[in-house]
């Protein structure tokens, strides 16, 4: 049987917050969802038991629309890729939502669940056997024959990832000294190719070429080449940015993009398709949340063996996020307690002494991220962990994560 593991955040907002104005879901099927979820996962059907509970929520807005995930005048909107919504799902025009498809069991493969998909009419977008995952935009009345198939065990929102640095001044030749290296040794990057992936570069908005033409980029033989800048949300050019950074550094390395932000799969298949084009460094400066903290897991296990088989030097921007608002503990119990109006949970006792409210303040319109982790091991805990974000009275639950 399966230990229960509640963690609950304790809430002071101030006027007018973001994150109490869901627009994504409607309140009323927002506060059904998570109440249903707190109350029991068990009471959910064996498909609905794999939906991580963001991932519910939108299918509950879904059914409560009629069967549409589209605006309708004066009812919630369901926000589009890149929207920059408080929501963390991605819905296209078509109905469609962005999700994982985990494949579970020893005998099950990928290559095996992507033939499944395809004869039941699902388009996948992309699939990686090592990572056992499947990247598929499905209709919420599709998820269900798709969570049907017992090769997956869990279903889970595409969510973006974020920058592990702002924008910055570049210092990268002062700071790392290349200049002297260069006059010393004569390394100016010739024969390299270097890799960069970041959310794009800008090649759609025709950003590239000026700077290939100004000389901020190489050109001729040694210009840069995009294979992937299809990231259809905010565009901030970073990516575009990092180039220039790495281009001064080696002056006479050959550039390569690709976009890290399409999700966990498509970075993965982006990395092999820099390693394939000969790229011996590849760097970022993104960070997933879904990516687990105490192991490596399928992302950073899929970038080590393509780093080992390709002879890659891989490099990532770190933040440290451990000084950043971490909380980090072994697990306390506190039994018999109320989660907004459902009574009986067994929840952190964050001080010892019977506080089972992590307080987080948090300004208007401001967003707040809160990613939970353990170190059972990765996909295959014993345990049942939930977080929930509550009101400062601890009267409703503003948003929670329980498909763990």
């Amino acid at each position: 049987m399966k230990t229960k593991i509640i963690v609950l955040l304790f809430v002071m907002m101030l006027p007018m917050l973001g994150i109490a104005q869901q627009k994504m879901i409607d309140v009323k099927i927002s506060k059904e969802v998570r109440a249903s979820m707190v109350q029991s996962k068990l009471k959910r059907s064996k498909i609905e038991q794999k939906f991580a509970s963001g991932l519910s929520e939108v299918v509950a807005q879904y059914k409560f629309n009629g069967n549409t995930l589209q605006p309708k005048p004066g009812a919630p909107t369901i926000q589009s890729v890149g929207d920059n919504q408080p929501s963390l799902a991605q819905v296209d025009t078509k109905d469609r939502v962005h999700v994982y498809l985990h494949v579970t069991g020893k005998n099950n493969t990928v290559a095996s669940l992507v033939k499944a998909l395809k004869a039941k009419n699902i388009v996948v977008e992309s699939s990686n056997e090592l990572m056992k995952m499947v990247q598929v935009w499905v209709t919420p009345s599709q998820l269900n024959t798709a969570a049907a198939l017992a090769s997956i065990g869990y279903v889970d929102l595409v969510t973006s990832p974020t920058h592990s640095t702002g924008p910055v001044n570049s210092q990268g030749v002062s700071r790392m000294r290349s200049d002297v290296m260069q006059s010393l040794t004569g390394a100016d990057g010739s024969g390299i190719k270097v890799g960069v992936m970041s959310d794009d570069c800008g090649s759609t908005e025709n950003l590239v070429n000026p700077r290939v033409t100004n000389g901020e980029l190489a050109n001729g033989a040694n210009a840069p080449v995009v294979l992937d800048d299809s990231w259809g949300g905010t565009r901030t050019h970073e990516g575009l940015a990092m180039m220039e950074i790495v281009q001064d550094v080696v002056p006479l390395a050959k550039l390569y993009y690709a976009t890290a932000f399409t999700g966990l799969v498509n970075f993965a298949n982006n990395v092999n398709a820099l390693a394939a084009a000969g790229c011996r460094v590849i760097t970022d400066d993104i960070i997933y949340f879904a990516e687990p903290v105490f192991e490596d897991g399928p992302l950073s296990t899929t970038i080590d063996n393509v780093c080992t088989a390709n002879d890659v030097v891989y490099t990532s921007a770190s933040t440290n996020f451990a000084n950043n608002n971490t909380y980090y503990f072994t697990y306390n119990n506190l039994g018999g307690q109320t989660i907004a109006g459902n009574p009986g949970q067994n929840v952190e006792n964050f001080d010892g002494a019977g506080d089972f409210q992590n307080q987080i303040t948090v300004n208007n319109l401001q967003t707040v991220f809160v990613s939970l982790h353990w170190d059972d091991k990765y996909g295959a805990s014993a345990n049942d962990y939930d977080v929930y974000l509550v009101n400062s009275t601890n009267t409703a639950i503003l948003a929670s994560g329980n498909g763990f």
